[in-house]
């Protein structure tokens, strides 16, 4: 990552009026430039020279997709896509509520993190073991009860609501699915429990069909998941199988919890550039990931760097 060198940004007073009138971040809540080493609880970076960096008109840049996916960059589906800035400001959690009365105090996990993304970009939160990467993204996707956290999440400027919640997807580290069904099975069942009773059998599996698409998966969709000792896909197909789980409902949001956790390389990178070509059709995506290589880290356009 050393050869990248992004810009490291404090995030404003009001991060709503950067979001929509800025590129880049302001340097810090005074304006003044920070520091290259991190200063506060939390730092935000941004790639000025990513080759996915917005042009100054605030839509996308052309982007190439690697050859490997190519082919797929041409299926006929569209994601639905916030029209505004996701923006988070002061996210604060602790391991209990708060209470005056206890002589103790709960622990905090975070403290005073704030940060945004643009429609249709990645958002990479990164930090040492244990700094709390996880519990942020439980909190901005509102798994966490309003007890133990504290803070704003809006989308331009309007707080997050029921029918926002319904409209962002969490793919989690540890992929649960049933070993003794194939690919395909997994993503139709999955478009069974989640999409409404109402929607035309014929809809739902051309929605599987289309995920299967564009998440490369056409080679290994009537093979089984499998598990221990029994044969079944590869990492990668597996974490793309838990991707598509989640795009069955076209969420405008999605959260991954370190999605190339345990994958060699090459398989890591086959799963970001199937995220890169999801954020070229319009979704939004924020995910922790843990050293990611150069190549991996490139493709993020935003960095949220968390420190103990």
């Amino acid at each position: 990552m050393a050869a990248r060198n992004p810009k490291t940004n404090m995030p404003p007073p009001s991060v709503q009026d950067e979001a929509k009138d800025s590129i880049d971040p302001t340097s810090s809540s005074t304006g003044a430039e920070a520091d290259t080493s991190p200063s506060s609880n939390h730092d935000s970076h941004t790639h000025e020279d990513n080759q996915h960096s917005q042009t100054q008109t605030g839509q996308p840049s052309a982007t190439t997709i690697p050859a490997s996916h190519s082919d797929t960059d041409v299926i006929d589906i569209e994601l639905p896509s916030i029209e505004q800035p996701f923006v988070f400001e002061h996210i604060k959690c602790w391991t209990t509520p708060p209470n005056p009365s206890r002589k103790k105090s709960p622990r905090t996990i975070l403290s005073d993190v704030s940060g945004f993304v643009k429609p249709k970009e990645m958002l990479a939160v990164m930090g040492p073991s244990g700094c709390g990467k996880t519990t942020l993204l439980n909190v901005l996707s509102q798994k966490l009860s309003s007890s133990v956290t504290s803070g704003v999440m809006s989308i331009g400027g309007r707080r997050l609501s029921k029918h926002d919640r319904r409209a962002m997807g969490f793919v989690f580290q540890d992929d649960l699915m049933l070993s003794n069904l194939t690919v395909q099975e997994t993503i139709r069942l999955s478009a069974e429990l989640k999409l409404p009773v109402s929607m035309p059998s014929a809809v739902k599996a051309e929605r599987v069909a289309s995920l299967l698409d564009v998440l490369n998966l056409q080679k290994v969709a009537k093979s089984k998941i499998g598990s221990i000792g029994v044969r079944g896909i590869s990492g990668g197909e597996r974490k793309r199988t838990a991707i598509a789980n989640e795009l069955v409902t076209a969420p405008s949001i999605l959260f991954l919890d370190e999605p190339t956790s345990g994958l060699d390389s090459t398989t890591a990178l086959s799963v970001v550039e199937a995220l890169r070509i999801l954020c070229n059709k319009g979704m939004t995506i924020i995910c922790c990931i843990h050293q990611p290589r150069e190549n991996i880290f490139d493709m993020f356009d935003r960095l949220l760097l968390l420190v103990d």
